[in-house]
Order: structure tokens, then C-alpha cells, then sequence
């Protein structure tokens, strides 16, 4: 993967910033705060979806959105894409090659897709990865390699997700209890299966048995229904006969029936008719006063047609009298409103004074207010400048404060040379403390073979007499000399001895270093002093200034008290004038009516003369109906007079106009009585000579033996219903045994799988449990030697050796030498981090990039221009980007120079 360009839109501190990289070492250098390190979160938030702000920190103050574009070469087909990512439109993939947009757009399937392209597992946490391998935060490379180590082990086993196993056989173990319980429940399924199939045999017995009985059964209820079919047919030829007797007996007894019903309908018939006879005649004897009363109603109908005129024309007059009385109230009102146009005349002329006072006083007040919000402003201008003022003098207190501090670091500053000269001289000694232990082992070596020849010579002592007096005095002097070197020897091995053991110097340089690192911390924030020192003058110059605008805005605030009270005076006078210019805009407004209120004047008296004149007329129409009420009075009398004589003339007519039909009826309801009488005789004779044939007795004992088969017959139907449940049961219990026989074979072979299933989980969280030592173990190896590698090309020296240990400590070897990372130099710590960090990039993933984000911080330049060295040696990565607010990396391939704003 290779990232060749960055593009910025107002993102954090940049408006629009456009870099390109180049392969190898690329070197972002610029003083702090310049937006160096936004330039890495940038990458991070658009290649690895990486992000420790909330969107609205990303975005530029004064903007709507934040926008970063990044173009880099795919690590899976070596070609160039270019994505752009949003705080408010999100991700956007682009394919310059061929011109167009790529599908993804939601984070997940973008995620998914970089992942794919630069070479991460899908599995892996692509945020995670950044962090913790690519793009390491600063101030950090180092911290998690001193950590203890379990706190060790709590960091990198994730990162080498060893864990995933321990999680698997974890999770694993509710699918291996899920799968003992498949196994369990197909066993007691079968269990359950075999005492459901114990009386399978016994079934199948009874079975045959009961099917031998219907077969018998069926044979005798054959028997039985032929015997019946006989009986059946002499038992209808019986009641064919019994039949025709009762269809005889029966008409002779409708005809009976007919008979008395048409004797009484006779009887019925013939008093109507007499009844309308008698109506008829009354009829006849009230028709002179059925006529009176009719005339008498004609007339009141007549009369009522006059009386809804008389009333429809008091109706019209009531509403014109109603009309009439609206038209006076509105004339009336109308009078008011004229006089009051008249009075509002007068008014007007009595307000021009006042008027033209208020006038005056209104522009007066425009003057005086306008000059008194200028003095306003130039309060709120005060206030703010005595706020900026307060607020100069404490960040000149502050900056005064750090300065003075920063001042008194002088001192610790000032002490680094003859630090450094103790570490060297302390780390000198370290060093010779190794060579003195060796030494000292020699000694007591060259001591042991002293002591061991002083034996020989003591042996020789008793044989000096017999020797010559030459080689006694060569003996001897030689033993003198031995036992000076041997003496001398002893006195070595006791100052070897006497030194500073190896922990109490290594002690003691650690305590150097720590004073050294804080001395070059203090040295580092010593050089902001002179920048400090410059803030504090210009926020003097910044005070005196705002304190002069001060002092012209009091000058311009003197007035103030006088505008006031003349404004206070304005406005009590033209409350006393009580708004003159208003009144008489309100009276003239009224006096703008004065022509339609003439008009409508006009116009309401000419329709009141129009309803004086309608009422004229509907009082003269009204004459004609004064005698209406003494007409209908005399014929109301007339007609009560005959009202008798027409009810009894009308509750008899419609009976006497039945008189000729009831007649007919009469006479023909007669002769029908005279037949049904012949018809009785006839059938009475019919039904005589048909009861001369017939033998109840024979009948009887047919009855008798149709009921005793139909008995039998009822009795087998039962027998064979039940034997057939019977039989039905047994069936059906036999196919209920036959499904569980093959829900049985179905278990077995179900058993032998839930048993295969579990005996593989069990293997699985087997290998899951042995897979995360074993791992870990592979992962050590492959890492450790990538870093060991990486380490040496960054020390620029061969004969170092870097291991990562099974605790996740580092450990470097050289010449025979092993020392842990806690021991290694400042220097040293940073190349061995950077090593093992890079090497799992490099083992974990396809990456061949890295960022390296202030990793100089806290070094002094020697240590700074190692570690440049060191990286620009690194020739194992394609890409590297070095992130740096001083000159260190400056000789880099590429340097990219961020200037503040």
C-alpha cells in the first residue's frame, strides 16, 4: 500500500490544505500547533475509521462540515483509489482510473472494503489496528513495554487475538452441553419408544381375532335382511289396503268438515243480508241531511280560503311595521353620528395648538434619544473594554507566572552537562564492573595454583639438606618469590572484592537518567521563555492601550446625566399634552365619514316614505275581510244542525251499496251446501264396502315378526359397530405403533449423529484450549524474528539481537550480553518499541506503512538524530511518515514544511 496524497477541507485547524507523499520516509515538520498531527488523525479518520473526537470537533470554527480526501495504491490490485469522507455527507469511493463512484457509501461495507484493499484481515478491528500497530498516538511507543506483566499480557493478547480461543472454548462450552443434551434426550426417546412397542404383538393378535367376528356377524345379518324384505313386502301390501281405508275415512271426514263450515257460512251470509236491508232503509230516511251538511262544508272551505288571505296580508304588514321601526333606530343613530361629525370640527380647530407643540416635542425627543444611544454605546463600548482589560491583566498574571517559572528552570537546565558527565562516568564503571568480576575469577584461579605449588614446595622441604647448596638457595628464593605474588594476589582478589557491587550502580544510573529526563523536559519547556517573555510585553502594551480607550470613554460619557433629565422633561410634557396629534387624527378620521353618513341619511328616509306607502295599501285590502268571521259563524251553525242526520247517512251507506252483492252470496254459498251433501253420501257408501275386507289380526302378526328381525338386526349392526371400533382402534394403534417404530429407526440414526456432533465438539474446544499457547508461541516467533530484523536495520548495527519473550518483554542481546527493556537506553527503548510494534504490523497484516507521531519527545538531540538515523535506515517499509515540530528529520527524502493557520 502506498498513500500518495491528502487533500483538507476546513478539517480542525487547516481551510484547505493539499499534500502529496512519496514512497520511503516522509518527514511533516512545523512548530507546534501548526496542525501536523491533524494531518495523521485525518488519515486515520478516512483509512481506518479511526477517530477520538466527536464529529463537531473535526469541523473548522465558522464551518458547516469537515472534508478529507485521500488517494493511495491498493495493496490487493496495485491500483489508484481515491476516498473522500464527510462529517456530513459521509464516505465516498472513487475510481479515477475508469471516472466513476464505487457502490459502498454506509461505514460497514467502506470498512469492509478498505480492509479488503490495504491488506487487514475482515475479522480484525480496523480502528484497533491503527491505534495499536500503524499509527501509535504520541508519547506512547514506548509505555506498554514497561508495563508489568500482566498488564503486558492484557495489551498485546488482544492485538494478537490469542484470546479468540480461550473466548471459542469458552463460548463452546454451552454448545457441548447442547450437544450431551441431544444425546441424552435421543436415548430417552428411544426408552420412551420400547415401552410403546412392548404390546405391538398382542395387537397384531387381536387384530386377526376380531376381524374373524365381523366376517361371521356380516354372514348372519345377510340372512336376516332377506327374511326382512319378505316381511316388508306382505307388510306394505297390508298397509297399501290400510291406506286406502284411511284415505276414504279421511275425506269422508273433510267432506263432513266442508259441509258444516259451508252451513255456517250459510247461516253467516244470510244475517249480512238482512243487516244491509236495514241499512239501505236508513239511507233513504237521512239523505235530505247528508246533503245540508255537505253544502255547509263547501261553503266553510271557501270562507277558509279568505281567511289565509286575510291572514297572509296581516302578515305582510307586521313585517313592514318591523321594517319601519328598523328605519327609524338607523335614522336616529344616523342623526347622532351627524351631530357628532359636527362637534369633531369644532374639536379639530381647538387642537392645531396643541399640535404644533407636540410636533416640536416629538422631534426634540428623536434628538435628544439619538444622542443618548450614541452615549449608550459608548457604556456597552466601556463595559466591553474594561471586560477586555480584566481579562488582558489575567492572562498577563498567567503568562507572568509561567515566565517567572519557566525562569527557575534555569537552574535544573544548568546542571544537564555535569549530569550527563556522572551518567557516563557512573555507566564507565558499570561497565568495568563486568570486567572486574571477570578478572577477580582469574585471580582466584592464579590463587588456587599458588596454593596448590606451595604444597609442592613444603613436600620439598624435608630433601633441601641432601641438595646442593646452589639449588637450596635457588629453592628457596623461588619459594620467597612465591609467596610475595600469592600475597600480592590476596591483597587483589579482597580490593576487587571491596567495589561497588553491579545493583547498586545500575541503582544509582537510573537515578541519574531520571534526573536527566526531567532536566530535559524542564530544558525543553525552557525554550518557550523567550516567547513568553514577549507574550507578557505585548499584553503590557495591550493593557496600556485599553486603558486609554478607557480613559476617552469616560471623556465621552459626561453628558449622559443631562441628556437624561432633558428627555425625562419631554416626556412629562407630552404626557400632559395627552397626544393632541393623535386625537385629532382620530377626529378626522371620523369626520371622513361625515359624506356616507349623508348619503345613508338619504337613503333610509326614502325607504321608510316606500313602507308607509306598502302599509297604506295592505290596510286598504283588509277592509274587504271585516263581516269574513260572522260568515263562517252562521255556517259553522248550519252545519252542526245536520251532523246527526250525516253520521247516521254515512255509517250506513257503504253497508247498503253491499245489499245486491251479499244476495248473490247468499245464493250461491246454497247450492254449494246442497252438493257436499250428495258428495257424503257417495263417500260414506265407498268406505263401507272397503272395511268388509280387512283383517286386522293377520296384520298384527306380520308386525309382530318384522319387529322381532328389525330387532335382530339392530342387535348385529351394534355387535358389528362395536367389533368394527373395535377393529378401528386396534388399527389405528397399530399405525401409531408403526410411526413410533419409525420414529425409533429415525432416533437411532439421529443418536448416532448428536453422538458423532459431540464427540467433534468435543475435540473442537480440545484444540480450542491447546490452540492459544501454541499461538502465541508461533505468533512470538514470527514477530520476534520480524523485529529482530526491523531492530537491527534501526540500530544500524549487526551484532544486537532482539526477543520478544512469552510475557511480551523485550529483550536485547549483544556480545554474550542479555538486558531486559527496562534496562535498555532511552534511545535503545524507542528502536526496540518501534521494532516489535512494526513487526506486528508486518506479521498481523499486508501493511508495509507505519506513522511515527513526535517520537522524539523527551530526547535530547543526540538521542534525536540516533533515532533519525535509525528510521531513515528502516528500508523494510515502503512507507513511513514522521511526524516532528523540530529539525531532527529535516534530511528525510521528503519533507513536508506546516506553517501555523
Amino acid at each position: 500500500m502506498e498513500i500518495l496524497s491528502i487533500s483538507l477541507k476546513n478539517f480542525k485547524s487547516h481551510a484547505d490544505l493539499y499534500l502529496e507523499f512519496e514512497p520511503g520516509s516522509n518527514a511533516i515538520c512545523g512548530e507546534n500547533g501548526a496542525g501536523k498531527t491533524s494531518i495523521l488523525e485525518a488519515i486515520a479518520w478516512v483509512m481506518f475509521n479511526s477517530c477520538e473526537y466527536q464529529r463537531e470537533e473535526l469541523i473548522r470554527k465558522g464551518s458547516k462540515s469537515a472534508q478529507a480526501t485521500v488517494q493511495f495504491i491498493s495493496n490487493q490490485d496495485g491500483r489508484t483509489y481515491q476516498v473522500k469522507r464527510c462529517t456530513r455527507r459521509g464516505y465516498e469511493l472513487y475510481d479515477p482510473q475508469i471516472g466513476s463512484k464505487l457502490d459502498p457509501t454506509k461505514v460497514n461495507d467502506v470498512v469492509l472494503w478498505l480492509q479488503e484493499h490495504l491488506g487487514i484481515p475482515k475479522d480484525a478491528d480496523l480502528a484497533k489496528v491503527f491505534s495499536d500497530a500503524i499509527g501509535i498516538p504520541q508519547g506512547t511507543f514506548t509505555v506498554d513495554f514497561l508495563k508489568k506483566p500482566g498488564e503486558r499480557k492484557a495489551v498485546f493478547d488482544p492485538i494478537l487475538r490469542v484470546e479468540e480461543y480461550k473466548k471459542a472454548q469458552e463460548k463452546s462450552r454451552e454448545l457441548d452441553r447442547f450437544a450431551e443434551d441431544e444425546v441424552t434426550t435421543c436415548e430417552q426417546h428411544l426408552e420412551r419408544f420400547d415401552l410403546q412397542l412392548e404390546d405391538w404383538q398382542s395387537l397384531q393378535d387381536r387384530h386377526q381375532e376380531v376381524n374373524a367376528v365381523i366376517e361371521n356377524g356380516e354372514a348372519e345379518k345377510k340372512a336376516v335382511i332377506e327374511k326382512l324384505k319378505t316381511l316388508e313386502q306382505r307388510q306394505s301390501e297390508f298397509k297399501q289396503h290400510q291406506q286406502q281405508v284411511e284415505e276414504c275415512t279421511q275425506a269422508l271426514q273433510g267432506l263432513e268438515a266442508e259441509y258444516q263450515r259451508v252451513h255456517q257460512e250459510y247461516d253467516h251470509r244470510e244475517k249480512a243480508y238482512q243487516e244491509a236491508q236495514e241499512s239501505a232503509q236508513k239511507c233513504e230516511e237521512n239523505k235530505a241531511s247528508y246533503r245540508a251538511y255537505e253544502r255547509a262544508e263547501s261553503e266553510l272551505r271557501e270562507l277558509g280560503k279568505s281567511r289565509k288571505s286575510q291572514q297572509r296580508l296581516l302578515g305582510e304588514k307586521e313585517q313592514q311595521g318591523k321594517g319601519l321601526q328598523r328605519l327609524q333606530h338607523q335614522l336616529a343613530k344616523l342623526e347622532a353620528q351627524r351631530e357628532s361629525c359636527q362637534d369633531a370640527e369644532r374639536k379639530i380647530q381647538a387642537l392645531v395648538p396643541g399640535v404644533e407643540e407636540q410636533n416640536d416635542l416629538e422631534e426634540k425627543q428623536q434628538t435628544v434619544q439619538v444622542q443618548l444611544q450614541a452615549v449608550q454605546d459608548y457604556r456597552r463600548e466601556q463595559e466591553g473594554t474594561e471586560q477586555q482589560l480584566y481579562n488582558c491583566l489575567e492572562r498577563l498574571n498567567e503568562v507572568k507566572q509561567e515566565a517567572d517559572r519557566l525562569q527557575e528552570l534555569e537552574a535544573s537546565v544548568a546542571q544537564i552537562p555535569q549530569l550527563e558527565e556522572e551518567l557516563q562516568k557512573y555507566q564507565a564503571q558499570l561497565s568495568r564492573v563486568a570486567a572486574a568480576q571477570q578478572f577477580a575469577q582469574e585471580i582466584d584461579t592464579l590463587i588456587n595454583l599458588g596454593e596448590e605449588q606451595q604444597s609442592y614446595s613444603q613436600q620439598l622441604q624435608p630433601l633441601l639438606p641432601s641438595l646442593e647448596p646452589k639449588v637450596q638457595t635457588l629453592i628457596t628464593s623461588g619459594k620467597s618469590c612465591q609467596d610475595r605474588s600469592l600475597e600480592r594476589l590476596y591483597q587483589m582478589g579482597a580490593d576487587l572484592k571491596q567495589q561497588v557491587s553491579e545493583q547498586d550502580l545500575r541503582v544509582t544510573c537510573e537515578e541519574l537518567r531520571s534526573q536527566l529526563e526531567l532536566a530535559y523536559q524542564c530544558r525543553a519547556e525552557l525554550k518557550n521563555l523567550p516567547s513568553k517573555r514577549k507574550q507578557e510585553a505585548q499584553l503590557k502594551q495591550e493593557a496600556q492601550a485599553l486603558r486609554g480607550q478607557l480613559i476617552a470613554l469616560e471623556e465621552k460619557l459626561e453628558g449622559e446625566d443631562g441628556l437624561t433629565g432633558e428627555l425625562q422633561e419631554i416626556g412629562d410634557r407630552l404626557k400632559q399634552l395627552a397626544n393632541p396629534k393623535g386625537q385629532r387624527q382620530f377626529l378626522e378620521q371620523q369626520l371622513a365619514s361625515a359624506p356616507d353618513i349623508a348619503q345613508e341619511w338619504q337613503q333610509l328616509t326614502e325607504q321608510q316614505q316606500k313602507i308607509q306607502q306598502a302599509l297604506d295599501t295592505l290596510n286598504e285590502q283588509l277592509r274587504a275581510f271585516e263581516n269574513l268571521e260572522a260568515e263562517i259563524t252562521k255556517v259553522e251553525q248550519l252545519k252542526q244542525e245536520h251532523s246527526s242526520g250525516y253520521l247516521l247517512y254515512v255509517q250506513s251507506e257503504k253497508e247498503a251499496q253491499t245489499l245486491e252483492e251479499r244476495q248473490q252470496n247468499l245464493e250461491k254459498i246454497g247450492a254449494q251446501r246442497d252438493r257436499l251433501q250428495t258428495e257424503k253420501q257417495q263417500k260414506q257408501a265407498e268406505l263401507d264396502g272397503l272395511s268388509s275386507t280387512y283383517s286386522l289380526a293377520e296384520i298384527q302378526q306380520v308386525e309382530q315378526d318384522l319387529q322381532n328381525m328389525n330387532n335382530r338386526l339392530a342387535q348385529l349392526e351394534a355387535t358389528l359397530s362395536w367389533q368394527r371400533q373395535q377393529l378401528t382402534d386396534i388399527c389405528q394403534s397399530l399405525v401409531k405403533k408403526g410411526e413410533i417404530a419409525k420414529k425409533r429407526e429415525k432416533t437411532l440414526v439421529e443418536l448416532h449423529k448428536a453422538q458423532q456432533n459431540w464427540q467433534f465438539i468435543k475435540d473442537a474446544r480440545f484444540f480450542f484450549n491447546q490452540a492459544s499457547p501454541r499461538i502465541t508461541k508461533f505468533y512470538l516467533a514470527e514477530i520476534s524474528q520480524e523485529a529482530d530484523t526491523i531492530f537491527r536495520e534501526l540500530m544500524n548495527r549487526q551484532n544486537v539481537a532482539l526477543e520478544w519473550t512469552e510475557d511480551y518483554d523485550i529483550v536485547v542481546q549483544e556480545e554474550g550480553y542479555k538486558r531486559n527493556f527496562k534496562s535498555l537506553s532511552g534511545g535503545e527503548q524507542m528502536c526496540a518499541a518501534l521494532a516489535v510494534r512494526l513487526a506486528i504490523l508486518r506479521t498481523l497484516s499486508d501493511l508495509d506503512i507505519a506513522f511515527f507521531d513526535e517520537p522524539t519527545t523527551n530526547m535530547d538531540r543526540p538521542r534525536r538524530q540516533q533515532l533519525a538515523e535509525a528510521i531513515g535506515n528502516l528500508k523494510s517499509f515502503r512507507q513511513l511518515f514522521v511526524i516532528s515540530h523540530d529539525d531532527t528529520f529535516e534530511n528525510m527524502s521528503n519533507l513536508i514544511h506546516i506553517q501555523r493557520g
